[in-house]
């Protein structure tokens, strides 16, 4: 399943049994990587979020070999590097299991030679300065990022976006929006850190573009993603020259809503037509009924929709009045898994939860407290 359109943005979608190996779906797909014979080498970024991650969390290692193997027989005088930032952690220890070399190898944490600093949210309204590695503004690389499909704890989804996080050198979590990891367990500070990675993977896509995206769902992850969920075998692999458009099919796929998204919200606002587009190509020919599969959401499901559904708000220039409701009202929209809608009257604010119809706290117009 092919679409293209008249901005030459391509997504294709196929099931992995349909094919005798992935060289064969890329082969199919051959046009993408057109511009490989303007380029002096190829940098295939890899999703290793650990080294001792489960199955389904990371690149599975028989695609990336496929891949490797496809790129080296068409283009035989074009150098294939793999390529991470480690976060602390090796990854030339996991790809050495693989059967790739160290000299196949490209660590941007061990090789700090980088281009810019770019400036990420953080926690408190402040910025952080997170170096981005050269090598994504270098005209003579071919750039594609490979890896799963799945759900996240924190912002929903993950996917082509937020597989492009390893072009950064950044120390654990920087990304979250927090320079201290015990951060990362504090519940007073999570619906912020949650904030700010949406609006740091907006800034990441239009800091690092990249020429081919690829998500291998023969190996994926659904539940507590990205990395303690359960492992699913989905027979599908999909390839796009533009990520956001490859995430946006790719939520629908998955059973998600991707306008719940933030970030996703955010990246396809300004492409209204390409979202028509692909909502018209993918409906018309039922494809949700021939490749889809109901990914199990993150336990948590109920507040990440609410901080997202929030955030959405926001950018779209409309008013959150969560950091005003009572602890009981939010114990309510939490449990109910819901947003909430708003009515003045006179000098009162009505919060409704959008799910039952229950009015769960009235707040005083003069005196809440609007984010």
């Amino acid at each position: 399943m092919r679409y293209k359109d008249k901005r030459e943005i391509v997504v294709s979608i196929d099931k992995a049994s349909e094919h005798a190996n992935f060289g064969g779906f890329l082969h199919d797909n051959f046009d993408l990587f057109n511009r490989v014979h303007e380029c002096d080498r190829i940098l295939v970024k890899i999703n290793l979020p650990f080294w001792t991650t489960p199955p389904g969390s990371l690149t599975k290692a028989e695609t990336l070999l496929d891949l490797r193997s496809f790129l080296r027989k068409v283009f035989p005088c074009t150098p294939v590097f793999i390529v991470e930032s480690r976060y602390g952690w090796v990854p030339v220890k996991v790809l050495q299991e693989y059967g790739i070399g160290y000299r196949d190898v490209i660590d941007f944490f061990e090789r700090p030679t980088f281009f810019t600093h770019g400036t990420f949210a953080g926690l408190g309204g402040k910025h952080l300065n997170i170096p981005l590695t050269k090598e994504v503004k270098n005209p003579k690389n071919f750039l594609i990022t490979i890896g799963p499909p799945k759900t996240h704890e924190f912002v929903i989804y993950t996917g082509a976006v937020k597989t492009k996080m390893g072009f950064l050198r950044m120390k654990k979590r920087h990304v979250h929006g927090i320079t201290k990891i015990e951060d990362m367990n504090n519940p007073a500070k999570w619906d912020e850190m949650v904030k700010c990675l949406h609006m740091n993977l907006v800034t990441l896509n239009d800091m690092v573009k990249v020429d081919v995206s690829i998500l291998d769902g023969t190996e994926c992850m659904e539940g507590e993603g990205p990395v303690h969920g359960t492992r699913v075998n989905w027979d599908l692999w999909a390839i796009s020259n533009n990520e956001v458009a490859l995430d946006y099919v790719m939520t629908i796929l998955m059973g998600l809503e991707p306008h719940e998204i933030a970030y996703l919200w955010q990246l396809m606002e300004d492409r209204e037509e390409l979202r028509n587009d692909l909502d018209d190509f993918f409906v018309s020919l039922n494809v949700m009924e021939k490749y889809g599969r109901n990914f199990k959401p993150p336990a948590n499901i109920s507040d990440e929709l609410r901080v997202s559904k929030a955030l959405i708000r926001e950018w779209s220039g409309e008013v959150s009045y969560w950091e005003s409701l009572s602890e009981q009202a939010k114990g309510h929209l939490r449990k109910c898994g819901a947003g909430y809608n708003d009515c003045l009257k006179e000098d009162r604010i009505f919060i409704v939860c959008s799910t039952c119809g229950a009015c769960v706290d009235i707040l005083d117009a003069k005196k809440v407290k609007r984010s």
